[in-house]
């Protein structure tokens, strides 16, 4: 991830990074990843995303199956038509 991140430009852009400067590493996503868990945080926070990214006109392609499978209320959204 933290390669991904700083390979990408609208990685960067969309997480708020300035170019050059200092991003998470591998480390730091995985402790964060683990707290938010720990929290029961997870799934809240995906589907707050998800919903943000859908008010912004952007489309969701589908949720991986471990999504599907939990019931937790998330939708894959579909192609307009």
């Amino acid at each position: 991830m933290e390669n991904l991140i700083r390979d990408r430009l609208s990685w960067l852009r969309f997480l708020g990074f300035d170019l050059g400067a200092p991003t998470p590493d591998a480390n730091t996503i995985r402790l964060f990843r683990e707290k938010l868990t720990e929290a029961n945080a997870l799934e809240a926070l995906f589907v707050d995303f998800d919903r943000q990214l859908r008010e912004r006109g952007y489309l969701a392609m589908g949720w991986p199956d471990r999504r599907r499978d939990t019931g937790g209320g998330a939708q894959t959204a579909q192609r307009p038509g």
